[in-house]
């Protein structure tokens, strides 16, 4: 092994080992968390620079962008906590410690190169978040819990029955050597039907999206910001590798995810809470994202994938301090009774334009991007994209706008608005870069 590879190696454990350390150390320090999640964010940067990776790891130009969503919007998200969480559940500090290792079992999904460890990390990552999203208590709080407990685990369970068929099909687990070797066997169609109904449960493609909004609008805005930055399209990447293998199953797979985000967008029509709103918005660009990676659009996609992570962060981080300060979630409660101040209301209306492909945030760089792959493939298929976009982008803004223009103003100017709009800006700047070097 040369130093190079040593390095790379040393560099990936160092993105393991320090979620763990900054979750222990969280159970005296919370700022722990922060230190180590910025961290990764440095580990992950770096890793943009090494070559792929194939053994135990897999590590594409994929993985590398997921890798630093999922390290970034840690770290973004542990800051803002630490003015934000109380004790709920349970103790603040295990908060903390949660959150930390369910961060660091999203670097397994994103990164291992066995089709068997991936599913593991994936699993974990529903049992280390159940108390989370329960976190703040109350009865429709734990109902929401149960619906996301019982609807995943089911989902994982019929992912791991797909995985066992594809190791009978395929006599191995390694993705790499998976890739691309399904053939159109009954076996290999069975696997991957399940594959995409299992994984794509939390990949929020129909119909096991269901949990999602629930549990966005009960959880934590910290959690709810994670769960629709990096959880459900890490997911999708995963239902992404199910498609490499069976590649001839294309179709499949792209009607789904139009059915899927054209369904998300007619449901944003008619919600009356923000949080919920933002959580349909997710299904809406998720399912987009994905049509881009199996339409082999991947700049496109992890364009939107990396905008989005950032516009939804600050949209769900800013709707927190909506909810701290005026108790309500209701979009109505805000237009008639009273608004916040900049810069929270600030945040929310970038994070509205950011998550619906505003121009020139990221966002619309990458929807471009896929639609002008799409139209060279099907027309029918554009038409439903471009329809849900247009339907999720006058839902999102004229009720967040609806938002900005209460009968009174609540003056706030706290730290947590500042955190949210820096997340917001974040994928403006990336939007305005992206232009310049496609130009």
């Amino acid at each position: 092994m040369d130093n190079l590879d040593l390095q790379l190696i040393s560099l990936i454990y160092l993105l393991f080992t320090f979620p763990i350390i900054g979750g222990f150390l969280s159970l005296k320090w919370k700022m722990a968390s922060v230190i180590s999640s910025l961290a990764d964010v440095v580990i992950s940067i770096y890793l943009l620079f090494y070559p792929n990776v194939e053994g135990f790891f897999f590590i594409d130009e994929i993985s590398k962008v997921f890798l630093i969503m999922n390290s970034s919007i840690t770290f973004i998200t542990m800051l803002y906590s630490q003015k934000y969480i109380r004790d709920g559940i349970v103790k603040e500090r295990w908060y903390y410690f949660l959150f930390m290792l369910y961060s660091d079992a999203l670097y397994g999904v994103i990164t291992l190169n066995n089709l068997g460890l991936i599913w593991a990390s994936l699993e974990a990552s529903t049992a280390l978040t159940v108390i989370l999203v329960a976190y703040e208590k109350g009865e429709v709080t734990m109902e929401a819990t149960w619906r996301y407990a019982v609807i995943v685990s089911m989902g994982v369970s019929i992912a791991f029955v797909s995985i066992i068929l594809f190791y009978y099909g395929l006599h191995t687990l390694t993705l790499t050597s998976m890739i691309g070797r399904g053939t159109n066997s009954p076996l290999i169609v069975a696997a991957s039907l399940l594959g995409i109904l299992g994984f794509g449960t939390k990949a929020g493609i129909f119909p096991g999206y269901t949990w999602l909004p629930d549990a966005h609008t009960e959880a934590p805005a910290t959690v709810s910001s994670s769960f629709s930055a990096v959880l459900v399209p890490a997911a999708a990447v995963v239902v992404f590798r199910i498609y490499q293998i069976a590649p001839f199953m294309e179709w499949y797979f792209l009607s789904l995810s139009a059915f899927s985000l054209l369904t998300a967008s007619l449901m944003m029509a008619r919600q009356r809470y923000f949080k919920r709103l933002f959580a349909y918005s997710t299904l809406e660009n998720v399912n987009l994202g994905l049509i881009g990676l199996i339409v082999s659009q991947p700049l496109g996609a992890l364009l939107l994938f990396l905008t989005h992570a950032f516009g939804k962060t600050g949209a769900f981080l800013s709707s927190g301090v909506y909810m701290e300060e005026l108790r309500t979630k209701k979009i109505e409660d805000v237009e008639k009774r009273a608004g916040l101040s900049r810069p929270t209301n600030a945040s929310l209306f970038l994070s509205s334009l950011a998550v619906t492909g505003t121009p020139p945030f990221g966002t619309f760089v990458g929807e471009l991007l896929i639609f002008i792959k799409v139209s060279q493939i099907s027309l029918p298929l554009l038409a439903v994209m471009l329809a849900s976009a247009a339907i999720a982008f006058v839902s999102v803004n004229y009720n967040v706008t609806r938002m900005l223009k209460p009968k009174e103003e609540r003056k706030y100017d706290g730290i947590l608005g500042y955190i949210s709009l820096a997340s917001a800006l974040i994928s403006l700047i990336i939007g305005v870069v992206a232009l310049e070097v496609i130009q």
